[in-house]
């Protein structure tokens, strides 16, 4: 069912935006909307600088352009600015939990999000402009386990004794169903220009193109990322220590310090490995040719880095707030 929402303009008091647990830190909110404040001192390197700091915790967040995010609260998926923390507006799907969890960006300069509540897969689509948006709500047959959005479809993933991607247009009627070999084992990735997705489980690593089309790519991973100035796809398991890039055969490996959390593609063709541990972390560059390591950010202890289609900002999930850096060129 697709619905045209209004939206609320203004300042963040005039959204229904709120933070999750704010209580659970040891912070002075005024009130309940969403808190933000000045930004703080997460990753101060040459390559990657602060932008923006959000306090409190989400259902959930992504990116879908340099300049532009969401994240999930209860009910509602909320659109914000990266550069200023200024909240631009929110819709409202249902009563339940939106848990946000991909989005791409649109042709006019807006983006979508891809959001799950149960069984039902949302898509919000927030223009480049503030006079409304649109949603799509999709009832599924089994309540997903991930979900992700290309260009022109919705994927949601099913785990079990097999790996279930299913593939639906963005009003939400289906188009294909794949099961793979051995339970999943990664999350989602993908490629949206070509509508490809990366998924790997208990047996290898796979994409699966837009016309059901699926290729090995080597052994399992439990993260990945594709890298389309390279040609390659980057992997990883998390709590190694490793990065490799495989195309049908692995082109390069790198050591890490840290236990890997999260992979990530950011301009430049350039590689983000975020790694955490309870008490630091660090976003490493590198390379996506050659896996060279460009730069060591040194961070607080994170949960994983996400970059925005574009590949010119970062958030990064901390145990308190939601750190947006910058990309320099």
């Amino acid at each position: 069912m697709r619905k045209i929402l209004a939206l609320s303009l203004g300042l963040a008091a005039f959204t229904g935006c709120d933070f999750y647990d704010y209580a659970d830190y040891d912070y002075d909110f005024e009130d309940d909307w969403m808190y933000t404040s000045e930004t703080a001192e997460f990753a101060r390197g040459e390559l990657l600088v602060d932008s923006t700091t959000f306090w409190g915790d989400t259902k959930g967040f992504a990116l879908g352009s340099d300049g532009y995010g969401a994240l999930g609260m209860v009910g509602m998926v909320c659109s914000f600015s990266t550069t200023d923390g200024f909240l631009r507006s929110d819709v409202d799907p249902d009563e339940g939990d939106e848990i946000v969890v991909d989005a791409v960006m649109l042709g006019d300069g807006g983006f979508a999000t891809v959001s799950m509540d149960g069984r039902q897969v949302t898509v919000s689509e927030f223009p480049s402009e503030w006079e409304g948006a649109i949603t799509v709500d999709v009832t599924v047959e089994n309540t997903p386990h991930d979900a992700a959005i290309t260009d022109d479809h919705i994927i949601t993933v099913n785990h079990g004794d097999t790996c279930l991607v299913s593939r639906a247009n963005r009003d939400g009627e289906p188009v294909d169903q794949i099961a793979l070999e051995g339970g999943c084992v990664s999350p989602l990735a993908t490629d949206p220009a070509n509508d490809r997705v990366f998924i790997a489980t208990e047996t290898g690593t796979y994409a699966i193109d837009a016309d059901g089309t699926v290729s090995e790519m080597g052994p399992p991973a439990s993260l990945l990322a594709w890298m389309p100035e390279s040609g390659l796809l980057a992997k990883g398991h998390a709590d190694e220590r490793v990065v490799r890039a495989w195309d049908t055969s692995e082109k390069w490996s790198t050591a890490v310090e840290g236990p890997l959390v999260s992979l990530d593609v950011i301009k430049g063709g350039r590689l983000v490995a975020g790694v955490s541990n309870d008490a630091q972390g660090a976003l490493i560059v590198l390379d996506g040719e050659t896996g060279a390591v460009l730069e060591r950010v040194e961070t607080p202890a994170f949960r994983r880095a996400s970059a925005s289609p574009e590949g010119g900002m970062l958030a990064v999930r901390g145990p308190a707030a939601l750190h947006l850096v910058r990309v320099v060129e």
